[in-house]
């Protein structure tokens, strides 16, 4: 009878290099979807690219806390760019757990939140943008978009002017 250590070295060496060749792939791959999230070099990337880096990075749970910050703010951003509402104020969300302090982030969920219909809380998201950052004209333009949609024209009329001031 043969003996199967052999055979377990054979196995052995065909899986390391097998490895040896699907790292480098897969770390070439994760640089690519890096590249897509972060935009850090080449052309920016379509919204599908954005979408397909930061999912990718996002699923691998090896970002720091800034990079996974700017992943769902980028994705937010791609699927708002392309109508999916839904998904951005989710990834809006995500953003604003690691970074609650940042009012661009509850405007872009404001106006997400708005555009879907979720008019109480769009209107909450703009008020604490405005909050951490008053007087600034694309939380304005964003709450006179969520009273419009409310039907308070007075004060839709009253946050355009401002915008516009």
């Amino acid at each position: 009878m043969r003996s199967p250590v052999p055979l377990f070295r054979t196995m052995g060496a065909s899986m390391l290099f097998a490895l040896a060749v699907a790292l480098p792939a897969a770390a070439q791959r994760e640089e690519q979807f890096r590249s897509w999230c972060h935009y850090t070099t080449g052309p920016r990337a379509t919204n599908q690219q954005t979408i397909e880096g930061c999912s990718a990075l996002i699923a691998a749970g090896r970002e720091p806390a800034g990079k996974l910050y700017e992943a769902y703010v980028n994705r937010g951003s791609a699927y708002a760019t392309t109508g999916d509402h839904k998904r951005a104020i989710d990834d809006y969300g995500e953003a604003l757990k690691l970074e609650p302090g940042e009012a661009v982030l509850w405007d872009a969920r404001c106006h997400s939140r708005a555009v879907v219909g979720e008019l109480p809380a769009a209107l909450a998201d703009c008020n604490e943008a405005l909050r951490l950052k008053p007087y600034d004209v694309n939380t304005l333009d964003s709450r006179g978009f969520v009273y419009l949609r409310l039907g308070e024209f007075a004060n839709a009329i009253t946050d355009y002017d401002a915008a516009l001031k």
